[in-house]
């Protein structure tokens, strides 16, 4: 298990090996393969240098973290994906811990280009993403194009597209265009996938009257 700090050069994207190094101050040895997208780098940690701020941005196509295997480190650092000029560009995160925010952008086209969260855990925020089918997100999210097909929140969701699972029993939910599943928040009261909450999601569930 090694610690690599965030340190931009010549330019602020994540998969340039020359950003990242060894000590904290930005010096020493950079990695051999890009963090977090082999298994070999798992358990690495991912840091800012003393003195470095800003977003490490995924800026090519296909670059994924945590596909087919598990990442147990922890990334400090807040990422960015700029959108893809590419149809279906799947699963951009399938695992890890990320302390800092996850912003993705849509650039080249429709938000389908965006990208995916197929699982990890959040305690920053997340901000523009197609579907999230798994994760546990203890920051808030906003702004799901696709849909929400499964996973744990706990802090606050609004402008979703879809539910149509997942847990928000410890989550506030605003600003939804469709919920055909999943678990409403303790508190809700309203429609729920066809159901009607007047007491909130731990109470008595009731028709509409």
């Amino acid at each position: 298990m090694a610690t690599w700090y965030f340190k931009p050069s010549s330019d602020s994207n994540f998969e340039t090996l020359g950003n990242w190094w060894s000590n904290v101050n930005g010096t020493g040895s950079n990695p051999s393969v890009i963090p977090w997208t082999t298994s070999a780098t798992a358990g690495d940690n991912l840091q800012y240098a003393t003195g470095s701020s800003g977003d490490a941005i995924l800026s090519l196509h296909g670059t994924k973290l945590g596909n087919g295997f598990s990442i147990t480190g922890t990334c400090y650092v807040n990422i960015k994906r700029n959108g893809s000029n590419f149809n279906n560009d799947g699963s951009i995160i399938s695992s890890g811990t990320y302390n800092g925010n996850i912003t993705f952008t849509q650039l080249g086209g429709g938000s389908f280009r965006i990208g995916n969260i197929a699982g990890g855990t959040f305690n920053g925020n997340v901000l523009t993403i197609f579907n999230i089918s798994n994760g546990t997100f203890n920051g808030s999210v906003s702004d799901v194009r696709g849909q929400i097909l499964g996973g744990t929140f706990n802090s606050n969701v609004s402008q979703i597209n879809n539910i149509s699972a997942g847990n928000f029993y410890n989550a506030t939910v605003t600003n939804v265009s469709s919920i055909t599943g999943g678990t409403p928040p303790y508190n809700y009261t309203g429609y729920w996938a066809g159901d009607c909450y007047l007491n909130g999601a731990s109470g008595a569930k009731t028709g509409c009257a």
